[in-house]
């Protein structure tokens, strides 16, 4: 069973972390007076801003579409993270090392299963994504490229779209993805 992080922890990451900068990497904020900021709703579309911030009690409203929480709750609804995740996003943020314990309150070295796994997989991803980009720029892709540019696309384009270009041989990608220091385990 997994571990959950401890109370204290949670009520420590809430305390620590900046909400306006959270939000703030999302949502263009201004001063709305008292302390408080404000931008346009990111989880409705409008055109002039209710979606409210009040950094001094770590909390969020939109008077728009009534949704509000901390910077965790925030995490959590735009990102779709877990609870987990996004406390563990936001200590990592903060600088915070998080302590779990198990259903009985004894105190774990970390979370069970491997911590990080997700990120891990994005990061993989991610690392997917760059080589077959990439490798849509070499000579062998010649033919892919002529394909994209009967189609309209230039380079601007394929760029924004992610268009890629997978080579012939067959285990490529994997031996791009071992040499960047992933793990057969991850990429199974």
């Amino acid at each position: 069973m997994a571990g959950r992080i401890r109370d204290a922890d949670i009520q420590l990451v809430r305390e620590r972390v900046d909400i306006a900068e959270v939000i703030g990497e999302r949502v263009t904020l201004r001063n709305a007076g008292g302390g408080n900021l404000k931008g346009l709703c990111p989880f409705h579309d409008e055109r002039s801003p209710s979606f409210n911030v009040t950094p001094a009690r770590g909390v969020y409203h939109c008077f728009g579409c009534g949704v509000g929480g901390d910077a965790i709750t925030f995490l959590t609804e735009l990102d779709g993270l877990t609870f987990v995740e996004a406390v563990e996003r936001l200590a990592g943020k903060a600088g915070l090392k998080l302590t779990y314990e198990d259903v009985d309150g004894r105190v774990q070295r970390g979370p069970s299963g491997a911590p990080g796994m997700k990120q891990r997989l994005l990061d993989a991803h991610t690392a997917a994504a760059e080589f077959y980009t990439g490798k849509l720029l070499s000579p062998e892709a010649m033919t892919a490229r002529q394909f994209l540019s009967a189609r309209g696309f230039d380079r601007d384009a394929a760029a924004t779209f992610g268009c890629g270009y997978a080579p012939d041989a067959w285990d490529a990608l994997a031996k791009h993805l071992r040499a960047k220091g992933f793990t057969a385990e991850e990429l199974t």
